[in-house]
């Protein structure tokens, strides 16, 4: 039966799997009108036991939409969710017509991933190249930076013109202490872009969210000191930090500078791409980053695009931008 049932349901966590068979158990002992299905009395007990529905799209503080989006396993799931990085939101606001509602949080020390829900009035489309709301986020005055987007029309749910996903990602490049902090979210005025220059409001109104922030600290840090030489510059990769979601690199070296000064760093220019090595040989390029430089030590802080297991990183491929084809360090991680 168990068996049976995993090849069922095989997204989800074992505890439902689990619910799933208790319940058969407990309606096999219950007394039932003729003509009613057992497995379909246990699935509905099971749903009741988990406070989910069928058409509920959480399992273990994850919503769908997310561990599709970062590539997540149900076990990388559960790790994340057990270390608190993955959380559950559920606060919603509605004015005109329009509910927004923040479904969960997934972060660690470096920075925070936040998807949105927007359901807009019947008759108003919503699209990733032509919708727009002002934004603004406040953790209780830390400095932070964050950037938001729609998310592309192919991941709307399906069906539905007048919904739509919206992505916000916090950089804490600071190190500031976030947890149990609270994070206000205020969106306003659901805008047109395709009506004249500057697009012109459809909804007016304003929907302000707040919550308590909670993610995983956990990191994996090395210290590596290791030397290597790029286009006849010496640099040292001093330490590298891992979590499953992201990574800070940390350069030093006596022709670091000279480097820096040729990649137009400070003028919004990048030092070096990332890419991850897997143990088994696939390979990841990596971003968005934060990197700055400063008293002679260069500072990346990479957010990836999926979880990883940090035991299964073999290495960190640094391609620096502005130097001959080559111009490449692998670094392996012990």
């Amino acid at each position: 039966m168990q068996s049976d049932l995993t090849k069922v349901f095989p997204e989800v966590p074992r505890r439902f799997h689990e619910a799933v068979l208790g319940a058969l158990d407990t309606v096999g002992k219950t007394k039932r009108k003729p003509g009613v299905k057992k497995r379909a009395l246990a699935l509905v007990a099971a749903a009741a036991i988990l406070g989910i529905s069928a058409a509920a799209a959480y399992f273990g503080g994850w919503h769908e939409k997310v561990a599709q989006l970062f590539d997540a396993s149900p076990a990388q799931q559960e790790q994340l969710s057990q270390e608190g990085a993955a959380n559950y939101v559920g606060q919603s606001a509605t004015s005109g017509g329009v509910t927004i509602t923040a479904l969960q949080t997934l972060g660690d020390k470096n920075g925070l991933y936040v998807l949105f829900h927007i359901k807009a009035p019947e008759g108003v489309a919503l699209s990733e190249e032509d919708s727009a709301f002002g934004l603004d986020v406040d953790i209780e005055g830390e400095r932070v930076s964050w950037n938001a987007q729609l998310l592309p029309d192919a991941e709307k749910p399906e069906g539905a013109e007048n919904e739509h996903y919206l992505e916000l990602w916090i950089n804490n490049t600071r190190g500031a202490d976030l947890l149990g902090k609270t994070i206000t979210v205020r969106f306003s005025d659901l805008r047109d872009l395709s009506r004249g220059e500057g697009g012109s409001v459809v909804v007016p109104g304003t929907w302000e969210l707040s919550w308590p922030l909670a993610y995983s600290s956990d990191t994996r840090r090395y210290d590596l000191d290791a030397a290597y030489t790029v286009s006849g510059c010496e640099v040292t990769v001093e330490k590298i930090e891992l979590t499953p979601l992201s990574m800070t690199l940390k350069l030093g070296g006596e022709g670091l500078e000279r480097l820096v000064e040729r990649s137009d760093l400070n003028e919004a220019g990048g030092l070096c791409a990332v890419t991850v090595a897997m143990k088994d040989g696939t390979r990841f390029v990596e971003g968005p980053k934060n990197e700055f430089y400063a008293d002679g030590v260069y500072t990346q802080i990479v957010r990836f695009s999926r979880v990883y297991d940090v035991e299964d990183i073999a290495a960190v491929v640094l391609t620096f931008y502005h130097e001959p084809d080559g111009s490449a360090v692998t670094v392996p991680l012990p």
